[in-house]
């Protein structure tokens, strides 16, 4: 990568990527998406606009024709990606102490929203392969830049858009930080000054060129699926403003029913303000200067989906909010550089110092912990999960419907959470979009997939015709089952949700 990488901060940043992963390798075995790729065999990755996605599973796979369930392999591969992502952020952020790494470690792979990207067995390499590309150019950018290094850092940004579109934000936003936040208290004066506003227009115009070869490229090579086809809509010009906004609004929509009853709440906003405040204190010559600094760490988050702000339909996916654990790392960075010196009208150095680590250690423990959290959460979901199935199956089999008999399948209703589910998601709300029940498919397509692991073929999903008699019928405290000719429908209650 052309950086030297201190060999203290690459192995405690290993450890720290394994302390994030070793939760998700036991319990989060088939999430979502994977139990269809195990089952089916697809690919797939390609018709969502990610060429390169396929191209890295098909290596990974030894150029296997299907997808293979390889969990835990991905997670494994994970880990030494996202030790050289955590060493690149802290080198973009020229923070001096090796531990900076396995801080930025944390906060980047281990965020709330970033659980769903490494819960997913056959994704998880693509996403933080896409992050540690955005962030190698990242790099180049705030480097004397070369004609060729820009060049570099357009296949860089492209090739990660090619792999998991979201993970742009990796590279934006530590570019936008790095320059909003310098370090001014820093002893050491030797490195030329950045001229920030140069920087930042050349890295917005790798951005956009990235962009425009992708959209005008790339997309017209691929078939697009209806998914993904679906959100790839983009606005006419007179619309723009009125999507932008719909969508940021949308967005603090979603933070707001993530956080405001969530356990962390008061942590994470302590975190962001203190964290915000020092960080534009050291930035700044003034306090003036440093507010206006500060303005930016709002702005940021709100916009942190990058370019899916000008779609037409909002993406707001746990994982498509990357650029929110790069927002919190870039803080946790700038903010821990240390303090040298007590600058006019501030509170004693040492004393701040000693304060922002401790905010910073509590929040990253914070993030950890969430992580063994949701994993235990979603063990016992999908241990419930199956346990309803096996007797749906078994009351089927039982009537002497087979695996060939019903074509057609409708699911009405939800089924319950399990009891640690339940109360980890009193606690924790955000965790409700990655931990789901059985649902209809309109929600969720998982609940007809699940069919599929007991041997039956697959059903389409269909509503229950209402001019036929039932040819049987069973009614249980969980679920009813009715069929009709080869119709099934599964009536799931869940007493808490009506």
């Amino acid at each position: 990568m052309g950086f030297f990488v201190d060999r203290r901060a690459l192995w405690a940043s290993i450890a720290v990527a394994g302390l994030i992963v070793v939760p998700l390798m036991l319990n989060v075995p088939l999430y979502f998406d994977d139990l269809g790729r195990s089952l089916s065999g697809s690919y797939g990755w390609s018709e969502d606009g990610r060429p390169l996605a396929d191209a890295v599973s098909q290596l990974l796979l030894l150029g296997a024709p299907r997808t293979v369930l390889n969990s835990p392999l991905g997670l494994l591969i994970c880990v030494p990606l996202m030790a050289l992502g955590s060493c690149l952020l802290a080198r973009i952020l020229q923070h001096p102490r090796f531990w900076g790494a396995p801080l930025a470690c944390v906060f980047l792979f281990g965020s709330p929203y970033f659980i769903e990207n490494l819960s997913y067995g056959f994704d998880a390499p693509q996403m933080v392969l896409a992050v540690l590309l955005n962030l190698w150019a990242a790099w180049l950018m705030l480097k004397r830049v070369t004609v060729a290094q820009m060049v570099i850092a357009v296949a860089l940004v492209l090739a990660g858009l090619c792999l998991y579109q979201p993970a742009h934000a990796a590279f934006w936003i530590p570019v936008l930080m790095a320059l909003v936040f310098p370090d001014r208290t820093a002893p050491d004066t030797s490195h030329a000054p950045i001229r920030s506003g140069l920087v930042l227009l050349r890295s917005l115009g790798v951005l956009a060129a990235a962009l425009l070869l992708y959209r005008g490229i790339v997309l017209p090579m691929v078939q697009l699926d209806a998914y993904a086809d679906n959100f790839d809509a983009v606005p006419g010009l007179l619309a723009i403003p009125g999507t932008l906004v719909g969508n940021l609004n949308q967005v603090l929509v979603r933070f707001e029913a993530d956080w405001w009853d969530s356990a962390l709440a008061e942590l994470l906003l302590g975190f962001v303000l203190l964290t915000g405040v020092v960080s534009a204190r050291r930035g700044s010559a003034s306090w003036p200067e440093a507010l206006g600094r500060l303005l930016v760490v709002p702005l940021v988050l709100i916009g942190s989906t990058g370019a899916a702000l000008l779609l037409k339909q909002a993406i707001l996916p746990p994982r498509a909010l990357i650029g929110v654990g790069v927002i919190f790392a870039c803080l946790a960075l700038t903010a821990s550089r240390g303090w040298t010196a007590s600058p006019r009208g501030f509170l004693p150095g040492r004393v701040v110092q000693w304060t922002v680590i401790a905010v910073v250690l509590a929040m990253g423990w914070g993030c950890l912990s969430l992580v063994y959290f949701y994993g235990q959460a979603h063990a016992a979901q999908q241990r419930m999960n199956r346990t309803l199935m096996v007797a749906v199956v078994r009351d089927l089999r039982g009537a002497g419907y087979g695996p060939g008999d019903l074509q057609q399948l409708q699911i009405v209703g939800r089924s319950a959470l399990a009891p640690i589910t339940r109360n980890t998601l009193r606690s924790y709300p955000h965790l409700s979009q990655m931990i789901r029940p059985i649902v209809p498919i309109q929600a969720d397509w998982q609940g007809h997939v699940r069919f599929k692991q007991f041997g039956f073929r697959p059903m389409k999903p269909r509503e229950a015709p209402v001019d036929q008699i039932p040819d049987w019928s069973l009614k249980s405290p969980l679920y009813d089952l009715d069929v009709r000719g080869e119709h099934l429908t599964l009536q799931l209650k869940d007493q808490d949700f009506g």
